[in-house]
């Protein structure tokens, strides 16, 4: 920004309608494809830390949990990620309906249609049923099936416990409050990947950002 603006200068200064609407495109399409990413190397590092602490178990004696609470500490923060990049995604497309859209009929609006059309079940069943999902759901679902594969250890650590004579009480009580945190920090974020993805509340709010810069630029 240049010394002086304030920010609200009309878009030609800047770039134009059509520019800024390609960039914004551009960048939702970058997130997107980041999440994706991560998600791939969510289970790649679940599956090759998983192989590895399996294959050393034996190493870790009666601190077995570490393998698992790792595991779910690191998909609490992919999925938190995930649902960060979704948020912004949802600003950014709601931005679009609004401000670009809002004079016609595009992408937006037209696909909002597409999905009412779903899901009242207008179309062929199966191409409804997919077009009721989002990637927000179909990445939650993913980071659940991970995170339950990430719980493999439960039962052979729990096993081991059993065999001992004299199980060690701290051990087993640092397992179960260890377990328990990061169980949240893997099922908080996910929760909010699954059920917080509606951008209904920001075409709202966009639309009253713009009627207050509409008020600003032509006061009565």
């Amino acid at each position: 920004m240049t010394k002086g603006s304030t920010g609200k200068e009309p878009l030609e200064r800047g770039a134009s309608k059509k520019e800024e609407y390609q960039s914004v495109r551009a960048e939702i399409l970058q997130w997107q494809q980041f999440r994706i990413l991560l998600a791939t190397a969510s289970a790649t590092i679940v599956t090759a830390g998983l192989t590895l602490g399996l294959a050393n178990l034996e190493q870790f004696g009666n601190w077995w949990i570490a393998i698992s609470a790792g595991l779910l500490i690191f998909l609490g923060g992919a999925e938190f990620l995930s649902w960060y990049a979704g948020i912004g995604n949802r600003k950014m497309g709601s931005y679009i309906y609004v401000f670009h859209e809002g004079e016609g009929v595009m992408w937006e609006h037209r696909h909002d249609a597409l999905k009412k059309r779903a899901r009242n079940g207008e179309y062929d069943k199966i191409s409804a049923f997919a077009d009721l999902f989002s990637l927000n759901k179909i990445l939650a679902v993913l980071y659940l099936v991970l995170g339950v594969i990430a719980l493999v250890p439960l039962p052979i650590g729990i096993q081991q416990f059993a065999q001992q004579n004299e199980p060690p009480l701290g051990p087993i009580i640092l397992t179960i409050v260890f377990g328990i945190g990061a169980a949240l920090l893997w099922l908080i974020p996910l929760w909010l990947l699954y059920f917080r993805t509606s951008r209904a509340d920001y075409p709202a709010l966009w639309e009253s950002i713009k009627k207050e810069g509409e008020k600003e630029e032509h006061p009565e």
